[in-house]
């Protein structure tokens, strides 16, 4: 995907709406944007490491990530919530963030 089509194709997803805007100064903007942005791929990344999935996420011009599995393929996917379905993809895995992240709970156990 060239990045014109990669700055077109989706515009700012709910992920992203957090951020703040300063028409006066809107270079803080970005390099507060960039820094959340690294912050949430490292989190990513996190994640994915501790639930032994191979794949890692990285940014790709500050406008989409790029999925990187074990064996080097690289897919760009335009959103967060694409990160972990294309993860998902190249591992034959089930990458569900709030699934990876919950205790393990057995069937029919109640809450306490």
């Amino acid at each position: 995907m060239c990045e014109v089509c990669a700055i077109f194709t989706i515009g700012e997803h709910w992920t992203d709406a957090g951020r703040p805007v300063h028409a006066l100064y809107p270079a803080h903007d970005i390099q507060y944007y960039r820094r959340e942005r690294r912050y949430r791929i490292a989190l990513v990344n996190r994640i994915l490491e501790k639930a032994g999935i191979a794949c890692r996420c990285a940014d790709w011009d500050g406008e989409t990530f790029v999925v990187i599995d074990a064996r080097g393929r690289q897919k760009v996917v335009p959103t967060l919530a694409a990160v972990w379905s294309q993860a998902a993809a190249f591992t034959g895995r089930i990458c569900d963030p709030l699934a990876l992240l919950a205790p393990a709970v057995e069937p029919g156990a109640g809450a306490t």
